[in-house]
């Protein structure tokens, strides 16, 4: 009588992935990108080619970005300055004397970016994350089951003393290992995106959330690694949710 399958191993969890995923960038201009699948759509191939397009699409405006991020500090930094005794010239009066346009400048150059369009944006980019992470779980559960099997495998081939299964079995355990190492790899330019958030927080001047969290390298073991991302995924969407509109 053949053995009973594991029904756990066989039967993953689905997530209802959108055929189109958009992100709308400061003054309103929408980027998307879709993958006109009639399965069950990748959701990490989905946002990574969101990602690409944005990629395209933000290039040009990073100087743009640093400058009124360095604007946005500079302000704070002016701000903060006391004033001092009164016989001795302070030195945010001497910026004033010095510039006296300063205020005017900064606030037309902190105008470049719709402050209203940013949360917007920034939403965006955070759900494009959370779609991201779920794929992620996906991943890792198809990984988790992939183990089992392998497990059973190398359980079979020491029972049937087969030399062949073992090498199919080392070489599954490579490729799982090759896998998680791509998973890895793959966090790499979340930090990007993470970064590009911070600025735009910075920017929209929404204070508590930065520096915002990372997600590093979770190692080879996909059971190992589906806790840190599974509270990755809570702590992002835990941000999300305190994002004013």
């Amino acid at each position: 009588m053949p053995d009973l399958i594991d029904i756990a191993q066989e039967c993953g969890t689905l997530i209802i992935t959108p055929q189109e995923i958009c992100i709308t960038l400061p003054g309103s201009v929408e980027v998307c990108a879709q993958i006109p699948d009639v399965a069950f759509p990748d959701p990490i191939e989905l946002v990574k080619q969101l990602f690409a397009q944005l990629n395209a699409a933000l290039t040009p405006l990073t100087p743009v970005f640093n400058i009124i991020d360095l604007v946005i500090l500079l302000v704070k930094c002016v701000q903060s300055i006391p004033d001092g005794p009164t016989e001795i010239p302070p030195f945010k009066t001497l910026i004033d004397e010095c510039i006296p346009e300063l205020p005017k400048k900064l606030a037309a150059l902190l105008s470049l970016i719709p402050p209203l369009s940013l949360p917007i944006t920034i939403l965006g980019f955070i759900d494009a994350v959370i779609l991201l992470m779920e794929g992620f779980i996906l991943f890792l559960n198809r990984q988790i089951s992939g183990v089992l099997r392998v497990v059973d495998a190398e359980t079979r081939a020491a029972e049937l003393g087969s030399g062949s299964l073992d090498l199919i079995v080392d070489c599954a355990n490579e490729n799982a290992e090759i896998e998680m190492n791509n998973f890895n790899e793959g966090l790499g330019p979340l930090d990007l995106i993470f970064g590009l958030i911070e600025t735009f927080l910075s920017i929209a001047q929404i204070p508590g959330l930065t520096p915002l969290p990372r997600l590093t390298d979770v190692g080879v073991d996909p059971a190992a690694a589906l806790e840190p991302v599974n509270d990755f995924l809570a702590l992002i969407k835990n941000i999300r949710g305190l994002i004013p509109l």
